[in-house]
Parts: C-alpha cells; sequence; structure tokens
C-alpha cells in the first residue's frame, strides 16, 4: 500500500486535497486497512489513465 502523502506528492496535490477527494468519491480507488487509508500502484496507474485528454486536432489531417 501506498501512503497518501507519497500519492499526493506523485500526484502534485496537496494531502488534504486527496482526503477531499475522498469525501466527494473522486480520485484513485483508495482502502483504508486497520484504520489507515493507502492506495494500490495499479489503482493509481489506472486513475492516472482515466484522467488523459485527447486532443482531436493533431490526428485531424490539415485541408488545404
Amino acid at each position: 500500500m501506498i501512503a497518501p502523502g507519497l500519492v499526493a506528492r506523485l500526484l502534485g496535490v496537496e494531502v488534504e486535497t486527496l482526503a477531499t477527494w475522498r469525501r466527494k468519491g473522486y480520485g484513485p480507488r483508495w482502502y483504508r486497512i486497520g484504520g489507515k487509508i493507502g492506495y494500490t500502484e495499479l489503482d493509481l496507474r489506472v486513475w492516472v489513465n482515466s484522467q488523459a485528454g485527447n486532443s482531436y486536432s493533431a490526428a485531424t489531417p490539415a485541408v488545404a
């Protein structure tokens, strides 16, 4: 399990932001085990990948 402090650093947010996301049902999947919050690497990767945006302009050929 990865601690919230490290997750916050990896994502570039504050630990308090992760707590807010948990309360609002947003952010990466998390677990509470023995009273401690943790994240798995797989769940972080899945969530980060789900946040990727698409730029269709790069894929669309220019019209001459």
